[in-house]
């Protein structure tokens, strides 16, 4: 996501308000200022397992920046981050859990991934693409146009369908962690499938 006031409640902050979301659910302490990273972090305990949470502080499009110490613990330590972004390919109420794919044009993923050196990490992908009366996607046209409406703030509308996403994400972090990334894909992605 993108850092400050104004960007705070946009499409594209999905993922970083889904962090806020579980941070709180799991009662993990307030952001810190982590200067080296150029991020806020909190560190805690989910389920037996030590995690980190990180918002990059940097801007999406250079959030690889953040996370270049992962690069010392090799491939091991990569395969072990989940991302948390936005998409305009997914229906907006729906996610989707990835692993070793590409960036779907999302520019913080490529930072990422361009920064790693590798694509073998998992991604939690926040779908929000604006549904028609028959369910189906509208995603809008054009770089310009998908660009002006991920910046936009969600509806209020919208919002509360989100409330219910970040609930699905921060179950979909938790089954990965504790259960491992196949067995969250089936059973967080077939949500998606049925939802079309």
């Amino acid at each position: 996501g993108n850092p400050g006031k104004e960007y705070e409640k946009t499409r594209h902050n999905a993922g970083r308000l889904a962090l806020e979301y579980f941070r709180k659910k799991h009662g993990f302490p307030e952001w810190e200022k982590d200067s080296m990273r150029t991020a806020l972090v909190s560190k805690g305990e989910v389920g037996g397992v030590s995690v980190e949470l990180l918002l990059p502080e940097t801007f999406m499009n250079n959030s690889g920046a953040s996370i270049k110490h992962l690069m010392a613990g090799g491939l091991t330590l990569a395969a072990n981050l989940i991302v948390v972004h936005d998409d305009v390919d997914i229906p907006l109420g729906s996610l989707k859990i990835v692993f070793d794919r590409g960036s779907a044009g999302h520019n913080g993923v490529i930072s990422i991934i361009q920064t790693l050196g590798t694509k073998k990490f998992s991604s939690i992908r926040i779908g929000v693409a604006p549904v028609d009366g028959e369910g189906k996607t509208k995603k809008p046209k054009g770089e310009e146009a998908t660009a002006k409406f991920v910046l936009k703030k969600f509806t209020a509308t919208e919002r509360k369908k989100m409330d219910e996403v970040f609930e699905k994400t921060s179950g979909a972090l938790l089954a990965i962690l504790k259960e491992g990334k196949e067995k969250a894909m089936n059973q967080f992605n077939q949500n998606l499938e049925n939802s079309k």
